[in-house]
């Protein structure tokens, strides 16, 4: 069963947790509750009572789960939550219903190799901060002990934050046995082994996982697309209570009405068969322009004769090309004026629209940044319009969690990696989302 909480994307078969993912990366490779007996030997459980529910906005399910062999009898619950800010949680309970002998119980968390090397943030259960890493070579030993919560780096400026309780944690290197992770499990192997239980022992755990991105100090200012709304006070009023830089309007006829908005407008001049008869046309705007961009139609990207036009008649505002549609087709016409900046703009479904490959393809903007910046050298980058569905296309998922969860990781990108400013979704859809209301109102979060 995929699911969905936030930019997590994860997998639930038979009471575990399989692949957790955020923009395409593995942060853990899997979330299971074993039972080990004396002699290490793994005791099957069965799942009845299996409740489900999921959604865009998160999901929640709950089973009740049985160890019934060789005399080992073990009930426990199984409570498994994920909600649209990212926070996933797997908790068990569980009592003996026998005498046994056990080597370990409760929840085990597998690491994926390809963290080999990477640094990790270790709190210990006295509240001691400490340094580790996953190592290189295969660790003969333990490489972390005493685990209370661990945060390592996935990429793309996103990091992971795990919390254990119920137990005391320690991590062993797998590769020992031809595994292909490093494992984090409960109760120390320092301590002696096997333990004898009696009927009514309890055990209760549980592991909180938490998406974290890069702090930047300077949050990328962030703009919407003026479509249809009138600019009446109400809405004029609700808007000003959000952060937002400017508005884009891609009719110069609409100016005078964008200016009763109260904010800089981005141009988008879409130059037909005339562009000097057009040009001719324009009045003064009524409002400060932060910039124009130049489309042509006819061509990818706007030729440097255009933009000579439009500059000439706004001599003391930026005036750069832009690709309207993807960044292919920036990348593929690469000859133009790019002194005063370069626009493109994206959206996350062009391939694909699952759940998962939506945020998934978050992890393609680092790229599409770097390549820009290696042919328009030091030129601003504008990311407009940014769009979670195709144009013309109206996706409910965007009022939800996961158009949340899209939106808030396209902006720490954005500002992690130094863009000038971003375009995205429209006045009405911030508007009349809750959810994306919150997040242009309370600036990108951490």
């Amino acid at each position: 069963m995929h699911l969905q909480a936030g930019e997590w994307s994860l997998e639930f078969r038979d009471g575990d947790l399989w692949h957790i993912r955020a923009a395409g990366v593995e942060a853990v490779e899997r979330i299971y509750f074993a039972l080990r007996d004396q002699n290490w030997g793994t005791v099957p459980f069965r799942i009845a009572d299996l409740k489900q529910e999921a959604g865009a906005d998160g999901f929640r399910i709950s089973f009740e789960a049985f160890h019934d062999s060789g005399g080992i009898r073990f009930r426990w619950r199984g409570s498994i939550e994920g909600d649209a800010a990212g926070v996933l949680r797997y908790r068990a309970a569980g009592e003996a219903e026998s005498a046994f002998r056990r080597n370990r119980i409760g929840l085990c968390l597998h690491h994926p190799m390809p963290l080999s090397g990477r640094e990790i943030l270790v709190t210990h259960p006295d509240g001691r901060p400490d340094r580790a890493a996953f190592p290189r070579l295969i660790s003969p030993h333990q490489p972390v002990l005493d685990i209370r919560s661990m945060r390592y780096p996935l990429g793309f400026g996103r990091e992971i934050e795990i919390e254990f309780s119920g137990d005391v944690w320690e991590m062993e290197d797998q590769r020992n046995w031809s595994d292909a992770n490093f494992k984090t499990y409960p109760t120390p192997l320092s301590l002696p082994f096997p333990v004898e239980l009696q009927p009514g022992y309890r055990v209760e755990q549980s592991v909180e996982i938490r998406l974290r991105h890069a702090r930047t100090e300077t949050p990328v200012p962030a703009g919407l697309v003026l479509d249809a709304i009138p600019p009446e006070p109400g809405n004029v009023q609700r808007l000003h209570k959000l952060k937002i830089a400017h508005l884009r309007v891609d009719d110069p006829a609409r100016l005078a009405e964008a200016a009763r908005w109260n904010l800089p407008l981005e141009l988008a001049l879409h130059l037909g068969d005339e562009p000097e008869q057009r040009m001719a046309s324009l009045h003064p705007p009524a409002a400060p322009l932060a910039r124009v961009i130049v489309y042509r139609q006819g061509e990818p990207v706007a030729s440097p004769r255009w933009l000579e036009i439009v500059r000439a008649r706004f001599a003391n505002t930026p005036v750069l090309p832009g690709a309207n549609g993807f960044f292919a087709e920036l990348n593929r016409n690469r000859s133009s004026d790019f002194s005063q900046g370069v626009a493109f703009g994206l959206h996350p479904q062009v391939h694909a629209s699952d759940d998962e490959s939506i945020m998934a393809n978050l992890a393609s903007h680092d790229a599409m940044i770097e390549t820009v910046r290696s042919f328009a050298g030091g030129a601003p980058v504008f990311l407009t319009p940014v769009r979670f569905a195709p144009p013309g296309v109206s996706d409910a998922r965007l009022f939800t969690g996961l158009g949340a969860a899209w939106t808030r990781g396209a902006l720490a990108n954005f500002s992690r990696l130094g863009v000038a400013s971003v375009t995205l979704h429209s006045v009405s859809e911030v508007l009349n989302s809750p959810m994306l209301g919150r997040l242009f109102s309370g600036g990108l979060p951490a």
